[in-house]
């Protein structure tokens, strides 16, 4: 289960298509990441602002296999994925336009190497109202996506990797 990390050349081609497909341009007024697992204790950037958020209809489930950072090539571990369920906690980071870029290519550097996730926008609802957010769903079309592991397979595999 070998996968080499995306170059740097195709980490900053995909943030330039999900900023492209931002609902407003991110170099105009502040974007918003949402982040859900590993970001919540050492984000890779300085935000302006951190709100907790809701996403609805979508939930984290350990089922992305990871050969690196969480396992080895013969016995990859697990990490969190987004995907639909029920309803998922996090917190949204309001990143600075004139610094966005930067913030969210370190952001790439580590969460984008391998097939794991595809960035996507959507809605979170705050208690300040709601936020469109730019987040990280599982790619269900990765090799690397592990659809319905069972309970005890779950446990074996986060107590041995």
């Amino acid at each position: 289960m070998y996968y080499p990390p995306r170059s740097r050349l195709d980490l900053d081609a995909s943030l330039e298509r999900a900023l492209a497909a931002a609902p407003r341009d991110p170099t105009l007024s502040d974007p918003w990441l949402l982040v859900y697992g590993s970001m919540l204790k050492d984000p890779p950037f300085t935000a302006r602002e951190r709100r907790r958020a809701t996403l609805a209809h979508w939930e984290r489930a350990f089922c992305l296999a990871d050969p690196k950072m969480r396992g080895t090539e013969r016995h990859p571990g697990l990490s969190l994925g987004l995907v639909r369920g029920g309803g998922c906690l996090a917190l949204a980071y309001r990143l600075s336009a004139v610094s966005a870029w930067e913030d969210l290519r370190r952001v790439w550097q580590r969460e984008m190497l391998l097939p794991l996730y595809v960035p996507c926008w959507m809605e979170a609802q705050t208690a300040q109202g709601p936020l469109e957010v730019l987040t990280f769903c599982t790619d269900t079309d990765s090799p690397l996506y592990e659809r319905s592991l069972g309970e005890e397979e779950l446990i074996e595999r986060l107590a041995t990797c």
